[in-house]
């Protein structure tokens, strides 16, 4: 069980994973643009990234994901074939990696945008420190919830190794 020290570590590393991904959107936008330099090439990525599908997008990615393990879970249930078992553990383990992804992506758009709007004077609704700051709201919601699902399916698992460990000494 990962516990005092252990625990720090355990969401350090998480971190550093969700950070990735801002930061090669971050990046992306940057380069894509041509290192800021062109509106219209800019626009065109973080529209791309940040747009008004956005939110169905996320949640049918969550379906699909829910839609697969029911249908593998009833047909495991069904069957009695406990081979599918790891294949719903991996599918299961691929939530909180698209929450991961979509948290960053989302953010590093945000971030992209307002370092934009910052250099460049560029009038938006919002300032550029108003949305830096909803760019961290939306990745320490996405972190949050990335990092308890992932912790949640990696104490399953040390659980279920130790069981099977276990099992084999009797």
């Amino acid at each position: 069980m990962v516990t005092g020290k252990n625990y720090f570590k355990y969401v350090g590393l998480e971190f550093v994973k969700f950070l990735i991904p801002i930061f090669i959107t971050f990046l992306t936008a940057c380069f894509f643009s041509k290192l800021f330099s062109s509106k219209k090439l800019f626009e065109t990525y973080v529209a791309a990234k940040i747009n008004a599908h956005l939110t169905n997008e996320f949640l049918s990615i969550l379906g699909a994901i829910t839609v697969l393990l029911g249908v593998l879970f009833i047909i495991k249930n069904l069957s009695g074939f406990n081979a599918l078992d790891k294949v719903l553990n991996l599918i299961l383990e691929e939530i909180p990696k698209n929450i991961t992804i979509f948290g960053g992506a989302i953010t590093g758009s945000m971030y992209a945008l307002s370092w934009y709007s910052y250099s460049y004077d560029v009038i938006l609704k919002q300032t550029p420190m108003e949305i830096f700051v909803l760019g961290t709201c939306f990745a320490i919601t996405f972190f949050i919830y990335a990092v308890t699902l992932q912790y949640l399916i990696d104490r399953k698992k040390m659980k279920d190794n130790q069981q099977s460990e276990n099992s084999s000494k009797d």
